[in-house]
């Protein structure tokens, strides 16, 4: 395979605008902090209803990268 600069030169890559980047590092900060509650609970109500808070950061996380690549 033979790759040349000019080559990269042609792939879609989108860079975020700083308040893109910090919004979607906002949201993976969020969903993480969800994920350690979830594994520090016995609790199973509050592992379920911590499960369903992250599913939606995970649907904004998805929307917003969709936004930054134009795919919405």
């Amino acid at each position: 395979m033979h790759f040349e600069l000019n080559d990269v030169r042609l792939l879609p890559i989108t860079i975020p605008t700083d308040s893109q980047r910090k919004e979607i590092e906002g949201l993976v900060d969020s969903a993480i902090s969800i994920q350690k509650k979830r594994y520090s609970t016995n609790d199973e109500d509050e592992k379920c209803r911590l499960w369903q808070k992250l599913q939606e950061v995970q649907k904004e996380i998805n929307k917003r990268i969709e936004e930054i690549y134009g795919i919405a």
